[in-house]
């Protein structure tokens, strides 16, 4: 176990973005969560932000069985850099007494993508085609490590460097069993995910619960202020979000409405379908949470609905962010 801070290594493993621009922030003390902002109507709005999370668990030598969130604030400086071969995450406080270097790049032949990235080894020791995975930091860091990591968000500018990116990861040291290090890596990076639950006895979501993310799954979204249409494809499924305001009406951001299959005056549309299964008429309940229209069309949707089949008391709840 290296019990000593490498950084003659990671610097020389960091040279391939030496031709990348880098991107620096700062980011807050663990306790400070600062990636939400609530407006004058008390509507809370995610906002893009960078930040390293991490769990380490019981017996992981590097994370020492803690699990701490650093934020952008004044305590830290976070420095990101990458482009399409690899990318790197810093965190250092003025004296350098706490830092932490994540690096994560494809296997040979690959790009940073969305997707997943199984058989990681350790960055920039990986052979063959293994993907290169490391977290190290405040004096601790594997002689040899196994893990993985998934990409669901990443964009370049026309450089190709990144500008935005969103990655978790596993990192075990040592051995494939030993204790795990989980992180997230945000740069900038707005929410993507839609979570559906389905109780017992729904007969949409067969009281099946999944989450979706950008490495398994594409999510899409289209509409205007009046009505939207999401899309989600991943994990084997396929499901279509449609949802419409109250006849002649418009979304409006923060409020819940009761709804039924095809709305009318007084009730919100909803229709929740996926892996040939919908409802023949429903009702349930939408909110609103976040909605942004640029050009008259949806650039950004937060919401979350629950939708009963046929009168029947089992529900499908799902919450989608696109954006938001």
């Amino acid at each position: 176990m290296i019990r000593a801070r490498l950084r003659h290594l990671l610097i020389g493993g960091v040279t391939v973005l030496a031709t990348s621009s880098a991107a620096t922030v700062l980011v807050a003390a663990p306790e400070a969560h600062a990636s939400v902002v609530t407006t004058a109507s008390g509507v809370t709005v995610a906002q893009p932000h960078t930040s390293l999370t991490y769990t380490s668990e019981p017996g992981d030598f590097v994370g020492a069985g803690r699990h701490e969130v650093l934020r952008a604030g004044p305590v830290y400086t976070v420095t990101v850099s990458g482009d399409h071969s690899s990318l790197h995450l810093s965190v250092h406080n003025a004296d350098y007494s706490t830092f932490w270097d994540v690096f994560v790049a494809p296997g040979a032949g690959d790009v940073l993508r969305p997707g997943t990235f199984p058989g990681a080894a350790r960055y920039p020791f990986q052979a063959g085609r293994a993907p290169g995975l490391s977290m190290d930091g405040d004096g601790r860091g594997c002689n040899q490590s196994y893990g993985s990591f998934a990409v669901n968000q990443i964009a370049f500018d026309d450089a190709g460097a990144v500008t935005m990116a969103d990655v978790t990861f596993v990192q075990h040291c040592e051995t494939p069993t030993a204790p795990a290090l989980r992180g997230t890596l945000h740069f900038q990076a707005l929410p993507l995910s839609y979570l559906q639950t389905s109780d017992a006895g729904d007969y949409v979501g067969q009281g099946v619960s999944k989450r979706y993310l950008g490495s398994t799954s594409i999510l899409t979204v289209s509409g205007t202020a009046t009505g939207f249409s999401a899309g989600v494809s991943g994990l084997g499924d396929g499901w279509n979000i449609t949802a419409a305001a109250k006849s002649g009406r418009r979304l409006v951001v923060g409020q819940t409405y009761a709804t039924t299959r095809f709305g009318d005056a007084s009730h919100a549309a909803l229709d929740v379908t996926g892996d040939g299964r919908g409802c023949n008429s429903s009702t349930g309940s939408l909110t609103i949470t976040a909605l942004t229209v640029t050009k008259g069309a949806i650039t950004a949707l937060s919401v979350s609905f629950v939708q009963h089949c046929e009168g029947a008391v089992p529900a499908l709840r799902g919450t989608l962010h696109y954006g938001a």
